[in-house]
């Protein structure tokens, strides 16, 4: 129903929200849907194929980047793959989408209640029932994808060192969550990496978890501010603020 409420929204309020993207996606996704049935050997290729030659150089840059426009081509791809079932139904659509970002909030859901196992009630409320993230998560864009990243790997990493077993099935699980984030918001990466390091290491060595994340994050701190001075195509500050 939010997913629904969402896509309305952006029907009818879609420039006094600033939330256009929505049906845009829709859209993109009609037409690329209708290229498989015209031309599949590009419908294919097109998603790899870098308009711009600039390669990796532009990875962070907010324009005339093949990683920058990724994430909405990412998007219109999955929508696509959808409209073969929905025949182009944007409501429909969002229950497919529905139905694979509601794996992010079990995710998260399974980890804090076997962290607070008396207090399940209260973490299934503040898990799926918070409004704002309930209405952001539940749209056809982007946020629930990179929510469901995020929540996968948290969830692998967690039950990992928990049963310190981290198997096939998990390691898949943490590439499929790094994925998602590379191709949708690829500077979450610079973040994610340094914590999930941490975490691993200290895990192992809990008695000095708390230097281990310290040292993490300042060693990532001082990289993060320096490392446009080795190679300008890596200006991680630049790439957060656009």
């Amino acid at each position: 129903m939010a997913g629904i409420f969402y896509g309305w929204i952006g029907l009818y309020y879609g420039n006094l929200a600033q939330m256009v993207d929505t049906w845009g996606f829709h859209y993109n996704g009609i037409q690329e849907y209708h290229l498989l049935y015209s031309n599949p050997h590009e419908y294919f290729v097109n998603l790899f194929r870098d308009p711009y030659k600039s390669g990796v150089s532009k990875f962070f840059d907010s324009n005339d980047s093949y990683w920058n426009d990724l994430k909405g081509n990412v998007i219109i791809k999955i929508l696509s793959i959808f409209d073969i079932f929905s025949f182009g139904h944007y409501y429909v659509n969002v229950i497919f989408y529905s139905f694979i970002t509601l794996f992010g909030p079990i995710a998260i859901y399974r980890v804090m209640a076997d962290v607070f196992p008396a207090r399940k009630i209260p973490i299934l409320l503040a898990t799926f029932l918070v409004p704002s993230f309930l209405y952001w998560t539940s749209g056809i864009h982007k946020e629930g994808l990179i929510f469901t990243g995020i929540s996968l790997i948290v969830y692998c990493v967690y039950f990992g060192t928990k049963e310190k077993k981290i198997g096939i099935k998990r390691i898949g699980c943490v590439l499929t969550g790094l994925l998602l984030i590379l191709v949708l918001r690829n500077f979450i990466i610079v973040i994610i990496i340094p914590a999930i390091l941490a975490w691993l290491l200290a895990s192992r060595r809990p008695k000095y978890g708390l230097a281990i994340f310290a040292t993490m994050y300042i060693f990532s701190g001082i990289l993060f501010f320096t490392i446009r001075y080795i190679n300008p195509s890596f200006d991680f500050p630049q790439a957060v603020v656009n």
